[in-house]
């Protein structure tokens, strides 16, 4: 009885149906009835750092980001182009 007032005063005017039908399978849907299948956004989880189009680039930044490494491409450029 408190539900029906609250319900009423929050703006419950939604119509109470006794019973519903669940369709489990392929069974398509009588006429009276239009099924229309809600959209969801993606949820696939990607944990992955690298992918095959990005593995080069990112690991070329992250090896040179440190300036031991970069220092050592210096001097192998160095190297290399003395002998050229």
């Amino acid at each position: 009885m408190l539900r029906r007032r609250l319900n009423r005063l929050c703006g419950g005017d939604e119509k109470r149906v006794d019973s519903r039908t669940i369709y489990v399978g392929h069974r398509p849907c009588p006429d009276t009835e239009a099924f229309i299948p809600s959209k969801f956004c993606d949820n696939r989880i990607v944990s992955s750092k690298y992918t095959v189009w990005n593995f080069l680039p990112k690991n070329l930044f992250e090896q040179f980001r440190r300036i031991a490494n970069f220092y050592f491409l210096i001097i192998f450029l160095v190297q290399v182009s003395e002998c050229i």
